[in-house]
């Protein structure tokens, strides 16, 4: 087992902590066997007492939620051992506070004998071990691992009567008990462990981004997540029941995602199971009473077939009766109509204080997600609000649709330009302002879609004084293919560019491509002066999350273009996957080529030297994750970059 412990840990610690530690587990394994028997040394204080107690769980337990010190109590207080957590819901909860309160709990429990190992008819040499799981040693030490070693450190318990062993801190050690907390980012580092307890919070494995096999049906990570937590439980039961009592404490940390998420699967299997405990709460529900206002709206939080909605009015309570063959309620009051619907339906319903109103109408998903931990369905309509977009809609005249034609044909075999379809003596805006250009280029059966935008102002957020970008979408152009055997001709929309700039003097600061026949207009381009690059906004769901967020906060203006927003309203969002689609079965087949172009070039504007600084934390990471990929120094450089820029703005 020491072996399988080296192997596991020789590229993580520094070199004398890997001699320490060899020297240690040697005399470890040469340590007298003999010993079969154990003893309590010092009495288990009751948990009620525990908890409450900063000589026993440190200062910072005063800090606890009360929402979460109950469910400690209620953890080990259980008559029947709970031997598997699930701690879900909102972001900022302390959902892993409450993770790392738990395993100390259990380390103090342990303190209290001698012979550890004996305790669960184990030989005197085995180690005992906790787990906590992350993706690398930078990772471990800034999330759960570190937060355990500091909290313990912070313990007068553990320092009068338990104390650590301070010459390695890459490992956390009790070297006369066999007892150690350790990290791992894969279930390889368990082998050979007799892993009593452990943390694997989701969130540390998360890189952003799910991808997705579409020939099981499942994404890459979640099926990891799936055979790395049921091993987990698995080694733990093997080695802790004794006597018929399992001993292990497993607990899974994570966010409120989506209805097909590994976390929202065990909470199904594990449901009703008298072992484990699942809790699942709002952010109101764990902060303080008071906190928030007692005033609340209703919000539907979706199923399969209707997507989530504020509930604005008793119709939309009638809505759903009649889509559940329910009849129409008589009911005057939103409340009393919601309260007749009865269990099997009211849970479809929350009641959200009214502080959180702005975020829901901004982006109703993520505020179900992150504020009411709630998971939605793993897809559904991206983009669902007319008078959102309708207030997005230029009613001045400075946005109108540049071209005489709605969906012009460029093609191959003909001397027609995109250029000749503009509208005679038209004049784009603020034309020294950087412009940027994305193209979706097609040839054949699809369309090409164009559009450019620019940062027309900035505005500031009432809430942290920072200044917004508001983007002006100039035009949106939906480039149809022509009867075969002619292709749609790719140096005609590349010619545009040079037009835009050369014959109206547009100052274009970026032309982008989706990676289909872009490369020689690329290098066209790039050539005469203008920068190109490739963007494709296909891969996850950021750039429309982007879009749509904006148009939310009405930091974005367009002209109505029919066919962005046929495009726009029809988009599928495949939450789990991260992806957004067109649909398949409309009349039209389903497009998003102008979608897609206005989308780049919105990114490309926000991207920009005049981006704000909440614009910008998402691309910065991206840009430090692709140039620096160990973590520790991406996060150093991140907070050096964040801090001159905040000294700059000040």
């Amino acid at each position: 087992m020491s072996k399988e412990i080296l192997k596991a840990y020789k590229d993580e610690l520094e070199p004398k902590e890997f001699e320490f530690l060899s020297k240690l587990l040697s005399e470890l394994q040469k340590a007298d066997t003999k010993r079969s028997t154990y003893k309590q040394v010092r009495p288990i204080i009751p948990i009620q007492e525990w908890i409450v107690s900063q000589y026993y769980a440190g200062p910072d337990v005063v800090r606890l939620y009360p929402y979460w010190r109950n469910a400690i109590i209620e953890v080990f207080s259980s008559e029947i051992p709970i031997n598997e957590v699930i701690l879900t819901g909102s972001i900022g909860s302390g959902k892993s506070t409450a993770a790392i309160y738990m395993i100390v709990r259990k380390l103090y429990e342990l303190s209290c004998y001698q012979n550890i190992p004996a305790r669960f008819d184990l030989m005197s040499s085995s180690l005992v071990s906790f787990l906590y799981f992350s993706l690398s040693k930078s990772q471990a030490e800034l999330t759960g691992f570190g937060q355990i070693k500091n909290l313990l450190d912070t313990i007068p318990y553990f320092r009068d009567h338990f104390a650590r062993n301070t010459s390695i801190n890459s490992i956390i050690m009790w070297p006369d008990e066999n007892l150690v907390v350790t990290y791992g980012s894969d279930y390889s580092h368990a082998i050979g462990m007799n892993m009593i307890g452990s943390i694997l919070d989701e969130a540390n494995f998360s890189s952003g981004v799910d991808v997705y096999d579409p020939n099981r049906s499942v994404n890459t990570h979640t099926s990891k997540m799936a055979r790395m937590y049921s091993s987990i439980i698995n080694r733990a039961k093997s080695r802790f029941i004794v006597g018929g009592t399992d001993h292990s404490l497993s607990i899974l940390v994570s966010s409120a995602t989506t209805s097909s998420s590994f976390t929202e699967k065990r909470m199904v299997e594990a449901a009703g199971k008298p072992n484990v405990r699942i809790y699942n709460p709002a952010i109101w529900e764990v902060k303080p009473e008071g906190t928030y206002s007692n005033k609340h709206f209703w919000v539907f939080r979706g199923d399969e077939g209707v997507d989530p909605f504020i509930v604005s009015s008793l119709t939309d309570i009638n809505v759903f009766r009649e889509a559940k063959g329910l009849p129409r309620s008589s009911k005057i009051d939103i409340d009393d109509a919601i309260a007749e619907l009865g269990l099997r339906y009211r849970i479809y319903f929350v009641a959200v204080p009214e502080d959180f109103r702005s975020s829901f109408e901004i982006n109703i998903i993520q505020s179900l997600q992150e504020i009411a931990g709630i998971s939605v369905s793993p897809m559904g309509k991206l983009f669902t609000s007319k008078s959102a977009y309708n207030a997005c809609v230029d009613q001045s005249g400075f946005l109108r649709h540049p071209f005489t034609r709605e969906q012009p044909v460029i093609a191959t075999g003909d001397s027609i330009q995109v250029k000749d379809f503009l509208i005679p003596e038209f004049q784009f805006r603020e034309p020294t302002k950087s412009h940027f250009i994305h193209i979706d280029q097609s040839v054949t059966t699809d369309a090409t879609g164009m559009a450019m935008a620019h940062i027309s102002n900035h505005i500031e957020d009432p809430d942290t004084g920072m200044r917004k970008a508001v983007i002006d979408v100039d035009f949106m152009l939906r480039i149809v293919p022509p009867a075969p055997p002619r292709q749609i001709a790719i140096y005609k929309v590349r010619d545009f560019c040079f037009h835009l700039k050369e014959q109206m003097g547009i100052n274009i600061g970026k032309v982008s491509y989706d990676w289909f026949a872009s490369a020689e207009s690329m290098q066209a381009l790039n050539e005469a002066g203008i920068e190109s690059s490739h963007l494709s906004v296909d891969r996850t769901d950021e750039q429309y999350i982007t879009l749509v967020n904006l148009i939310m906060e009405g930091r974005i203006r367009f002209y109505d273009y029919p066919v962005f927003r046929r495009e726009l309203f029809d988009l599928i969002w495949y939450r789990a996957r991260r992806k957004v689609d067109h649909p398949g079965n409309t009349a039209t087949g389903g497009t998003k080529d102008v979608a897609d172009a206005v989308v780049g070039a919105v990114w490309n504007a926000l991207q920009s030297e005049e981006f704000s600084f909440s614009d910008s934390a998402n691309s910065l990471d991206m840009f430090i994750r692709a140039n620096l990929p160990e973590k520790s120094e991406r996060e150093e450089l991140l907070e050096d970059l964040m801090d001159d820029y905040l000294f700059e703005r000040r």
